[in-house]
């Protein structure tokens, strides 16, 4: 029956878009109906996944379907039915297809169940459309579950590495026989073993870090959307999932997920718009807090060139401290001034913005000299105004972190010390 709906995939655009929305409810009850049976062979799960990309070009009442099979996959990831290895960057890039867009996060769902558009209109074209704003709430729970199921992985393998260094109080017991003792210590098979997968995926195991980063950077594109209210939810999402975290993961989190966050953000068009203004306040906020929360620990880290060469992290991910390329020779000798000079650097954009808006408002006061009336020229920075809000809030983002490094003896003990290092 699978085999017969991937056909479907292949068909032209005008048939396709026809049986689009029945294909993706069929699909997400056939999945809800045994969902170990659509997943657990990897085949049959690649042509779900295959028709689920499709489907997301007409998204139009095919968004709920799909979320309908996110969730049981998720679901058999969390118990631990299906090789989580070999189906978590499967499942991310499905779900990357389904980020609604600007007209979708723009249609809402009255309390009748009716949607809407922004003129009030009632679309009657689509009578079981889910809303964006609904979709995006979904499938950002969805995206922090898997991040902890990448940490429930990262857990589990630091279990099991502990257990093969300890001996077996079993393996001691006279009474007990080896087949039992090797019975016990083994975890219960999962449904997708490794002679039912691929050949090239039997090889291919992602790192439980790796997992996570892209499962936060997943978090972090809906961080950036138009939606204010999506925005701030992805936000609490984060914040919640960089909280806790070991050295490794905490330096990963910086390279990987809040400082590509704030490269996003900085970009001239959602810095010039005021509606994110909330959004880069609250992520100047927390890369702040995350900062000073784990200052000691990556003062503290050990071994800061192999943790910056780790293979889960890959080269790419060395945050150099210089203009050179050599990034080895450029590793600092702690992986806090390897972190505080990318935040400064980060805060510096702001403050160099803010300090711009204001030199360009006090200019506009003054007579115009161009034949550009004045008031279009005040209105014009009064909407660059919440520049100089974010300018002030980096600049004692700035102050509080030089603070709390003062306190640990970063700049130096004497006052000749600290004037060196500053």
């Amino acid at each position: 029956m699978l085999r017969c709906l991937g056909l479907l995939r292949d068909s032209r655009e005008q048939t396709f878009a026809r049986v689009a929305r029945v294909l993706s409810d069929g699909i997400a009850r056939l999945v809800n109906t045994d969902a170990h049976m659509v997943v657990s062979v990897y085949n049959n799960w690649g042509i779900v996944r295959l028709l689920l990309k499709r489907l997301a070009l007409v998204q139009d009442g095919c968004v709920r379907g799909a979320v309908g099979v996110f969730v049981e996959v998720v679901v058999l990831m969390r118990c631990g039915a299906v090789d989580v290895g070999a189906y978590y960057e499967d499942l991310l890039d499905t779900m990357a297809a389904f980020v609604p867009s600007d007209r979708a996060l723009a249609t809402t769902r009255d309390d009748a169940g009716a949607t809407r558009d922004d003129a009030g209109a009632t679309r009657d074209d689509v009578p079981s459309h889910m809303s964006g704003s609904e979709a995006a709430s979904k499938l950002i729970a969805l995206l922090y579950d898997m991040q902890d199921i990448a940490k429930a992985q990262a857990a589990d393998a630091a279990l099991r590495a502990d257990s093969a260094t300890r001996p077996s109080d079993h393996m001691h017991s006279p009474s007990t026989s080896p087949t039992t003792t090797t019975r016990h210590l083994q975890p219960e098979p999962s449904i997708t073993s490794a002679t039912s997968l691929p050949p090239a995926l039997r090889s291919h195991r992602t790192t439980p870090l790796s997992m996570w980063i892209g499962a936060m950077n997943a978090l972090a594109t809906y961080a950036c959307l138009s939606s204010r209210n999506v925005r701030q939810l992805a936000c609490s999402h984060i914040q919640r999932a960089v909280s806790g975290l070991d050295v490794q993961w905490v330096y990963g989190a910086f390279g990987r997920v809040l400082f590509p966050l704030m490269d996003t953000l900085l970009r001239a068009d959602l810095l010039a718009d005021s509606a994110m203004e909330d959004t880069h306040a609250r992520c100047i906020s927390m890369l702040t807090m995350v900062f000073l929360h784990n200052a000691s620990a990556l003062q503290n880290a050990e071994d800061c060139v192999a943790l910056t060469m780790s293979p889960s992290l890959g080269s790419s991910y060395l945050l150099p401290t210089s203009d050179s390329t050599d990034a080895v020779e450029n590793v600092p000798e702690s992986l806090l001034s390897h972190v505080w000079i990318r935040l400064i650097r980060t805060l510096a954009v702001y403050i160099r913005t803010g300090k711009m808006a204001d030199e360009a408002r006090v200019d506009a006061q003054s007579p115009s000299e161009h034949g550009v009336p004045m008031t279009d020229t005040k209105r014009s920075h009064e909407r660059r105004r919440h520049l100089s809000v974010l300018s002030e809030m980096a600049e004692e983002s700035v102050k509080n972190c030089m603070l709390v490094l003062d306190s640990m003896g970063i700049f130096g003990r004497s006052d000749a010390e600290r004037e060196m290092c500053l």
